[in-house]
């Protein structure tokens, strides 16, 4: 299982880095813009500082990473309406648009496979990745497996 979990993940890093390289973005731009778009379905709010955080970036890095973005289109900024010394980020509809061209069909059929399962295997599943993300993480301790 773990040799597999490592092929998939050689083989999904390879698919972004050509989905990345055939829209012109660099392939850390291009994680960033799925950060993004994560937040957004899951209704959190980002800010330059939870992305920097959320990809191990520096703050002028990710600055810099952030005008690209703006000026390829893919992200603006706003006030927070909640703080207003806040600036939160925001995926254009551009942005959306190469999310769901580039992404939409792989979620979709991932979806389908794990819909095949039984929702305890699907449970089970969930908690060991998980737990192999904090592993990745450097969060050892963490997870939930005994």
């Amino acid at each position: 299982m773990v040799h597999l979990l490592r092929a998939f993940a050689f083989a999904y890093a390879d698919r972004t880095s050509a989905i990345a390289a055939d829209i012109g973005l660099h392939p850390t731009d291009l994680r960033a813009l799925v950060e993004l778009l994560d937040a957004e379905r899951q209704g959190r709010q980002l800010t330059a500082g939870g992305l920097a955080q959320a990809l191990g970036m520096t703050t002028p890095a990710t600055a810099a990473l952030l005008k690209r973005l703006e000026r390829r289109g893919l992200l603006a900024r706003r006030r927070s309406q909640l703080d207003g010394r806040r600036v939160e980020l925001v995926a254009s509809p551009a942005a959306l648009e190469l999310g769901w061209h580039h992404f939409g069909e792989l979620v979709d059929l991932l979806a389908e496979i794990a819909g095949h399962f039984e929702p305890r295997t699907t449970l089970a599943m969930e908690e060991f990745l998980g737990d192999a993300l904090d592993v990745l993480r450097g969060d050892r301790g963490g997870g939930t497996a005994g």
